[in-house]
């Protein structure tokens, strides 16, 4: 009698679900609308017992039905890599930071980009930075005495991405690419301008994920043996997702905590920072050490909300650098073995800085059966 009764429950939910497919889509709460419905029915020809056994195992199956509810939910941008698909985006930042060092801007900077994704994982992509330049620019005045007037153009940067992206098992991400950026302030437009970066990141049992990234960037002047050509970048990474699925208009609400921290050279910022120095006139020392150590530590609050094709973000940071170099070093500083005098070993006051993302996915597929089996796996 028992098993009889489960397999009623059973068949009911199913074929509850299969019919309401689309409607579970939409709201999830329908399915404990129909297992309600069901029990009624039963409560009457049953036991208090054998009832609350019945809700139990009707328990297991509103679960089991829920989890794969949230996957069909979440599937159209998680799911999205099995996909070619355009991806059309701008980004945020409230303050311009290269790996714990603050670049030579000021005030936000504006990232938009455009990404074609191909199913086999290869993708190309543009994105433009647009920030303001801030400077001193030294002239000299009709009586001869020099003066420094203070100045702020807005410069862009353009760079131009190709990789490979894949997940494994939904669980493994590996992320490979090289990229070329072209500056356009200064003299040492190629200098540090390419990228070479492998990223892999594992989701250990659904807690937590852990993110290793390594960078290498090279590119110069070869006339010139002073300057740094090369710069490695080593970064950390801890996050876990938190996810809300009960939201109007089949939405999902990620909140993530997130701690990082980047180890290497800080090459990439300062030779950044002299270059715009030098394009306002400014005559400081140009000098690189081989400094390889800690640059920061960051906390971060990622928040997402993605609805079908559309996903926005926002993300709080707070930035602890070490081992900076001053910004304004004294003249007598002429050798680049003095640098190491002047580093701040010590942790420095925290930096906080907001970013903000808005992400749109254009799909080149239409739904059929094939792809929902797909999606479903």
């Amino acid at each position: 009698m028992r098993k009889s009764i489960l397999h009623l429950i059973l068949l009911i939910a199913s074929e509850h679900v299969m019919a309401q497919r689309y409607a579970v889509y939409h709201s999830l709460d329908s399915i404990k609308e129909a297992h309600s419905a069901s029990l009624r029915q039963l409560s009457s020809n049953m036991s208090r017992t054998r009832l609350d056994s019945v809700r139990n195992s009707y328990k297991e199956i509103e679960d089991s039905v829920r989890d794969m509810a949230h996957d069909y939910t979440d599937s159209v941008i998680e799911h999205m890599d099995r996909y070619s698909h355009i991806e059309l985006s701008t980004d945020l930042s409230s303050n311009q930071y290269y790996y714990g060092r603050r670049g030579p801007a000021t005030g936000a900077e504006g990232l938009p980009a455009l990404k074609y994704y191909h199913k086999t994982g290869l993708y190309a992509m543009m994105n433009a930075d647009i920030y303001g330049l801030r400077y001193s620019a030294i002239r000299t005045t009709r009586a001869g005495k020099t003066d420094t007037v203070s100045s702020q153009k807005t410069e862009p940067d353009l760079t131009f991405t190709a990789g490979w992206d894949r997940t494994f098992f939904d669980k493994w991400d590996i992320n490979l690419y090289y990229d070329h950026t072209v500056i356009f302030y200064g003299t040492d437009k190629n200098l540090l301008s390419n990228t070479l970066d492998l990223n892999t990141g594992f989701d250990f049992w659904t807690y937590i994920t852990a993110r290793v990234e390594y960078q290498f960037l090279f590119g110069g002047a070869a006339h010139d043996p002073y300057r740094k050509k090369l710069s490695n970048v080593l970064q950390f990474d801890l996050y876990k997702d938190f996810k809300i699925y009960r939201l109007p208009n089949s939405a999902i609400l990620s909140i993530g905590p997130e701690i990082l921290s980047y180890v290497g050279n800080d090459n990439l910022a300062r030779s950044r920072v002299i270059a715009r120095n030098r394009h306002g006139g400014e005559n400081i020392p140009e000098l690189y050490d081989n400094f390889f150590g800690l640059m920061d530590i960051e906390g971060a609050v990622n928040v997402q909300y993605r609805t079908k094709n559309l996903e926005i973000s926002l993300s709080p940071h707070v930035a602890l650098p070490f081992n900076e170099i001053p910004q304004n070093l004294p003249p007598t500083v002429t050798q680049a073995s003095q640098l190491a005098q002047y580093r701040q070993n010590q942790m420095q006051p925290p930096v906080f800085f907001m970013t903000a993302g808005l992400r749109y996915y254009f799909k080149f597929w239409k739904e059929t059966a094939r792809h929902k089996n797909k999606r479903n796996d």
